[in-house]
């Protein structure tokens, strides 16, 4: 079972990302989500290093729609 990122850490991503998607091109500030940039799937933790703030249309990137160097 996948562990909850913490409520902590939640704020502080969303807080380092200003409160808008981290994709310089984007800044959207609508439904921001929290996304492990190396997926729990392939040994990423919720530690605030592995993790980005992104807005729903920029979370496709995980499902190979926009690469994962395209965010970093």
């Amino acid at each position: 079972m996948r562990k909850k990122v913490p409520k902590k850490v939640v704020i502080e991503v969303l807080t380092e990302a200003g409160y808008r998607c981290a994709v310089q091109t984007c800044r959207n500030i609508f439904a921001i989500d929290i996304h492990h940039i190396i997926e729990v799937v392939e040994g990423g933790g919720n530690e605030l290093a592995n993790l980005i703030a992104l807005c729903p249309v920029m979370h496709f990137f995980h499902r190979g729609i926009i690469s994962r160097d395209s965010i970093l």
